[in-house]
C-alpha cells in the first residue's frame, strides 16, 4: 500500500511542553512522575492506602501538565465566554494541531482544502464537572437517596461552577475536539473524534491513512488528547488494581506494579509520500503499515488477548511489505501492569521471534499512560527516534520481570541513547480496553541526493 509520510507533530506532555522538550526529556531516561496538584482535586481527600476503600485511590502520584488554563483565546479569535464552558482538551488538542502544522512549515492557510482532522478522545471529566449544578439539583431532590434538609447548601457547594451558556452544550462534547480544530484553523476535510480507549489515538491514525490512501484527501491532522481533570480514573483504576501504588509507571521492569495516569495531547501531520516529496516537506519518518482488530471474546472486557495482539502485529508487517526480521526498535504498550506486560511479550515473541535484537521501549517511563493520547506520544518518540538515529533509552528501567521470560529472548532494553545502526524501520503498539489493537509500523527516508549545479 503507499506509504505516508509524517512532516509536521506537535505535542504538550508532563514536562515536556513542545516537541524538542519531548525528545530530550525521552533521552534523558527520567520519569515525569509528581504529586496531584492542588488545583486539580485535593489529594486527601481522595487517597487511601487501604485498597478496599471503594471511593478512594491508593494511587500517590501521577504526570501532569504544568498549566492547562491558560489559553490564547484572542489570539485564535475565540471569545472568552465561551472559552470559559470549553473542555480543556479542546484547547489543548487546538492548540498542539497548529504547532504540529507549524512544525511541517506551514500556516493552517497554506494546508491543502481537503485536510482531515481525527482525533483520539476517551474521556470527558470536564463534562463531570459542568454538569454538577445539575446533579446537585437532583441530590436534593432526593434522586439518589434521602433528600437533604438543607438543599441550599448544595446549591453554595456549586456556585464556582459557571451557569450553562449557549457555548456550554458544545463546550463539553468529545466531537468538538476535532470539530474545534477544523473550525478554528479553517480544515474542510472529515473532521471526528474516535474512542477506543488507550488504542484512540492510533485508530485515528489509521482512520487517516486510509483516507489518504483512498485519495478523498490530501492531508490529515491526527493524533489524541487525555487531561485528567477529576480523580474519576484514580478511584476506577484503583479497584481494577491496575495503576501503580508507588508512584512511578516501569514498564517491563522487575519493580513494576503498575501504571500511572498522565496529561498529554500528541498531533501528527501526515501526507502521502509521493506528495511529501514533490513538495519538498521534511518527512520524520514514513508510515509503511498499519493495522488493527479486536480480540473478541476474551476472559473479560479489559482482559488482553494475546492472540488478538499478535495477528494485529503481523497484519500490519503484511500491510508494510516488510519482514519482522527488520526491526530494530519497538515501541511497546508497555504499561507496566502484570498480566498486560506478560501478555505484550508474548504477543511479541510469538510474531517476532526469540531471537530478534530488536530494542524494546515505551513512552509510559517518561510521560505515565496519557490514554487517549499514548499511541501518540509513543508515534512521536519513535519517529524522531528515527528522524535523529537515536534509540531512547526505556525510563527506570533495572531488570526485567521474571515472569515475562524476556532473558529468553534477544529484545534488548536501552538505558541509555543507543546510535541507531543500519535501516531504520520500528514498529508501535497500542491496545486498548475493550479489546482493540493497533501495530504501526515505519521506516526512516533516505536523504534527498544532492541536486547538480
Amino acid at each position: 500500500m503507499s506509504a505516508i509520510a509524517i512532516v509536521g507533530m506537535g505535542c504538550r506532555f508532563a514536562s515536556a511542553p513542545d516537541l524538542h522538550a519531548f525528545w530530550n526529556l525521552t533521552l534523558s531516561g527520567v520519569g515525569a512522575f509528581t504529586d496531584i496538584p492542588p488545583d486539580r482535586w485535593d489529594k486527601d481527600t481522595f487517597h487511601d492506602t487501604n485498597r478496599r476503600n471503594a471511593d478512594k485511590s491508593y494511587a500517590p502520584r501521577g504526570a501532569f501538565l504544568d498549566d492547562i488554563r491558560t489559553f490564547p483565546a484572542l489570539a485564535l479569535g475565540i471569545p472568552p465566554r465561551r472559552v470559559e464552558v470549553m473542555d480543556p482538551q479542546h484547547r489543548l488538542a487546538l492548540e498542539v494541531a497548529r504547532d504540529a502544522i507549524h512544525d511541517s512549515g506551514r500556516h493552517a492557510s497554506q494546508m491543502p482544502r481537503r485536510t482531515g482532522v481525527f482525533i483520539g478522545v476517551t474521556s470527558c471529566e470536564f463534562r463531570v464537572l459542568v454538569s454538577t449544578r445539575i446533579l446537585a439539583t437532583m441530590l436534593t431532590t432526593g434522586h439518589f437517596g434521602r433528600a437533604p434538609q438543607d438543599p441550599q447548601a448544595f446549591a453554595d457547594a456549586v456556585e464556582r461552577i459557571v451557569q450553562p451558556r449557549p457555548y456550554s452544550a458544545s463546550g463539553e462534547l468529545a466531537n468538538m475536539t476535532a470539530a474545534t480544530i477544523a473550525q478554528e484553523l479553517d480544515l474542510k476535510g472529515p473532521a471526528f473524534t474516535v474512542d477506543s480507549a488507550c488504542a484512540s489515538a492510533i485508530v485515528a491514525v489509521s482512520d487517516a491513512i486510509e483516507r489518504l490512501r483512498s485519495g478523498s484527501i490530501d492531508a490529515a491532522v491526527a493524533g489524541g488528547v487525555y487531561l485528567q481533570i477529576t480523580p474519576e480514573h484514580y478511584v476506577g483504576f484503583s479497584r481494577l488494581g491496575a495503576i501503580s501504588g508507588k508512584g512511578a509507571c516501569r514498564p517491563f521492569d522487575v519493580e513494576a506494579d503498575g501504571f500511572v495516569q498522565g496529561d498529554g495531547c500528541g498531533v501528527l501531520v501526515l501526507k502521502r509520500l509521493a506528495d511529501a516529496e514533490r513538495d519538498g516537506d521534511r518527512v520524520y519518518a514514513v508510515i509503511r503499515g498499519i493495522a488493527m482488530n479486536n480480540d473478541g471474546k476474551g476472559d473479560g472486557p479489559m482482559a488482553p488477548v494475546q492472540e488478538g495482539q499478535a495477528e494485529a502485529i503481523r497484519l500490519a508487517w503484511a500491510d508494510a511489505g516488510r519482514s519482522v526480521d527488520d526491526v530494530g526498535y519497538i515501541e511497546a504498550h508497555g504499561t507496566g501492569t502484570d498480566v498486560g506486560d506478560v501478555v505484550e511479550v508474548n504477543g511479541l515473541r510469538s510474531v517476532f521471534g526469540d531471537h530478534n535484537h530488536a530494542f524494546l521501549g515505551s513512552s509510559k517511563g517518561n510521560v505515565g499512560h496519557t490514554m487517549s493520547a499514548a499511541g501518540a506520544a509513543g508515534l512521536i518518540r519513535t519517529a524522531l527516534a528515527i528522524h535523529h538515529g537515536v534509540v531512547p533509552p526505556l525510563a527506570g528501567f533495572t531488570a526485567p520481570k521474571p515472569a515475562m521470560g524476556l532473558h529468553e529472548t534477544s529484545f534488548r532494553i536501552p538505558t541509555a541513547p543507543t546510535p541507531w545502526e543500519g535501516t531504520r524501520i520500528a514498529a508501535v503498539s497500542s491496545f486498548g480496553f475493550g479489546g482493540t489493537n493497533t501495530h504501526c509500523v515505519l521506516e526512516g527516508v533516505a536523504a534527498p541526493s544532492p541536486q547538480p549545479v
